[in-house]
């Protein structure tokens, strides 16, 4: 088992394998009215020195996004707040497995505005104050369509409250493609922006959080 098997369900806090629904937090219709979409540019800067042509290619990615803090999620053990990143305009454990999924997470509740750090807990479990992330461009298409860990980066909130979180992502993260040959790795860098709205749902992603090398 490599070390970021081990390492992140435990720092993620995602083991459920159901969704759990939220408290009832009497809603607002400000909520509806958020327009909760991301975009972020994918831009390579290396390949692994194995691949004579580079499988990712500059792109921009684009959906919707939600954030979820299981302190608001009945029967939820451990503590972890989630921004996710979907293909989809609503998102649930169903859906979360179609097309486009991604997800910032840390052990921790909602924190508010501010400069975040990201990591891959390379010098040792993240923090409570730290996040990892993932993205995953096709989770139907796996064996063709690029993922990215994100190695390092900043997280900058800017809202921060009951209904909305948005901010900036800057970092960079490996991308890994399946080939005939087996897998590869290019660093590439990410940075975007983002707008998210309360999930009224956890959806479970410890099973994403497995690198392949």
């Amino acid at each position: 088992m490599n070390r970021l098997s081990t390492l992140l369900p435990s720092c993620l806090v995602v083991l459920s394998l159901l969704v759990l629904p939220a408290c009832d937090s009497g809603g607002s219709s400000s909520e509806d009215e958020i327009n909760h979409e991301f975009s972020l540019s994918i831009t390579p800067t290396s390949s692994s020195a194995n691949t004579a042509v580079p499988k990712v290619t500059e792109k921009e990615l684009n959906g919707y996004s939600f954030f979820v803090d299981t302190e608001d999620i009945e029967q939820a053990e451990e503590q972890a707040f989630v921004i996710y990143m979907s293909g989809n305009e609503s998102l649930s454990q169903e859906n979360a497995t179609q097309g486009l999924f991604g997800f910032l997470a840390r052990r921790s509740t909602q924190p508010g505005t501010g400069e975040f750090t990201i990591t891959d807990g390379s010098n040792g479990e993240p923090t409570t104050s730290e996040f990892v992330g993932w993205l995953y461009e096709d989770l139907t298409n796996t064996q063709s369509a690029p993922y990215y860990f994100l190695r390092s980066g900043t997280l900058n909130l800017s809202t921060s409250n009951d209904n909305e979180v948005s901010g900036t992502i800057r970092g960079t993260a490996t991308a890994f493609t399946f080939t005939e040959t087996g897998v590869t790795e290019e660093t590439v860098e990410v940075s975007g922006s983002f707008t998210a709205k309360n999930l009224d749902t956890y959806v479970p992603f410890g099973e994403y959080a497995n690198s392949p090398s």
